[in-house]
């Protein structure tokens, strides 16, 4: 008889008490606290990434606190919103893209429930071109696919930088379609000024798309600076918990929370800041910069 490791995700999970597979989370942004609901699931993802650790803000000229008056912000690959809520505070207008159907459900309910009236939601893909295109979304990752249980629309860089003007700081986390989103990309590239982006190197072909992906942002002019995972230092990963935006989990401290977390990423070895390329079967952070 096969026996079940209880690992610290499921131990969470269960002792968090999530109703029905959907969690809620409070969190300050800008002195403000906000709340949103998401499923229950992503307390090892999301919630990890965005209100703890802050993958997307590790370089401090990433912060959202340090973007300009009047600011633009772009959250491609929004999922719930809780990098869109907390851009909210910051920015005086965020685009988030969506296509996922469960998670642009969520992303709509957040917005209204944090009355966040400059966040535009588009339910919508970034993409290599304009159309219509299969989509799959399974547990807590969602991807185009060649094949998928939903037909979503897409867009390119260059038509939604058209549309919308100029942008301060683009975010993506596209599960790998970013290669292709910047090879097909042309103007767009004038009018951001930052991007900060999760980058998926699962095979030989993202490898090659993520060096033709650094080249052209460094002929466009930015800087670029690559985080292999894991992005946190021994000292960071174990102090971050106890001083984030994090407030409660399910009505709850989150203690147990912060406890694991420093745990687990306090005695990962110690993340280099590189400029490089990863390995194939990693992922990483790219940032570019003007």
């Amino acid at each position: 008889m096969a026996v079940k490791i209880l690992s610290p995700w499921h131990l969470f999970n269960a002792i968090g008490a999530s109703k029905g597979g959907q969690a809620q989370v409070d969190f300050l942004s800008r002195g403000m606290l906000m709340r949103a609901l998401l499923p229950s699931n992503q307390l090892w993802v999301a919630i990890k990434d965005v209100l703890v650790y802050e993958d997307y803000e590790l370089l401090d000229r990433f912060r959202l606190s340090c973007l300009p008056p009047g600011a633009t912000v772009v959250d491609a690959g929004a999922f719930v919103g809780l990098y869109t809520l907390k851009a909210s505070r910051y920015a005086k207008r965020v685009v988030a893209l969506e296509p996922g159907e469960r998670n642009y459900w969520y992303l709509e309910s957040n917005i209204r429930l944090n009355r966040a009236e400059n966040v535009e939601a588009r339910q919508v893909a970034l993409s290599s071109r304009r159309g219509v295109f299969a989509f799959s979304q399974a547990g807590t990752v969602s991807a185009l696919q060649d094949t998928g249980e939903q037909l979503v629309e897409t867009t390119t860089l260059d038509d939604l930088v058209e549309g919308i003007g100029h942008v301060d700081l683009l975010k993506m986390d596209i599960e790998g379609t970013e290669y292709g989103v910047f090879a097909a990309s042309y103007s767009a590239l004038d009018e951001v000024d930052k991007i900060t982006a999760e980058v998926h190197v699962q095979n030989s072909a993202h490898r090659e798309g993520l060096r033709k992906m650094v080249a052209k942002l460094g002929h466009a002019g930015f800087e670029v600076v690559m985080m292999p995972s894991p992005f946190q230092g021994v000292v960071y990963g174990a102090t971050k918990p106890w001083n984030c935006a994090l407030k409660r989990y399910n009505e709850g401290n989150a203690t147990l929370y912060r406890l694991l977390l420093s745990l687990i990423y306090g005695s990962g070895r110690i993340a280099r800041t590189v400029k490089g390329f990863m390995e194939v079967g990693s992922e990483g952070l790219l940032y570019a910069y003007r």
